[in-house]
């Protein structure tokens, strides 16, 4: 597997490519906390009891075997964009292969 990130001059990842070998890919491995990562921009923002900005990997964790707690696979969104659009849109990917 081979990744590489392009970051811009505020430390934000502008382009990440990957080449993924899905035969080394482990679907289930579990993943290691991101809780001590904050990519650029990240603030933790609370609406009452729920956070409203989340951290969401630019390549899928699922794909990843490792580098997904690497700062420069993350970045700031809303738990909206990240649970209704990336999550689906990464187990689409992971069920086809």
């Amino acid at each position: 597997m081979s990744i590489t990130f392009v970051t811009g001059s505020l430390g934000r990842t502008i382009v990440a490519t990957a080449i993924i070998n899905f035969n080394d890919t482990h679907f289930k491995h579990k993943r290691p906390s991101i809780k001590h990562i904050k990519p650029p921009g990240y603030r933790p923002v609370k609406d009452g009891a729920i956070y409203v900005l989340h951290r969401t990997h630019i390549i899928g964790d699922q794909l990843l075997l490792h580098g997904s707690s690497d700062a420069r696979s993350l970045f700031t969104e809303t738990l909206d964009l990240n649970i209704k659009q990336m999550l689906p849109a990464e187990n689409k990917l992971k069920n086809m292969f």
